[in-house]
């Protein structure tokens, strides 16, 4: 299914602050997360949490996706937005 053209601009917006912010907010989604649901924690190796790997991976692969996404609809692999 093709992204429409908002979808696209949406994308494309966040990839600076994905970049300057993203482990921080990835850090925070975490923290978040193991808070409000502690049952999750034996999904996650505590060590990279608590030493930043486990939110540097996961903004690592954010990042990548969105730039991935940037590239697609370079090619013309999503929707033009309608009048």
């Amino acid at each position: 299914m093709a992204l429409t053209y908002q979808q696209s601009t949406l994308i494309k917006s966040t990839i600076v602050p994905l970049r300057q912010h993203g482990e921080r907010v990835t850090s925070v989604f975490y923290r978040n997360m193991l808070r409000e649901h502690p049952e999750l924690e034996n999904y996650f190796n505590n060590s990279n949490l608590a030493n930043g790997r486990q939110p540097r991976a996961l903004t690592a692969r954010r990042t990548m996706m969105t730039a991935l996404q940037t590239q697609a609809l370079g090619t013309g692999t999503c929707s033009s937005p309608r009048a």
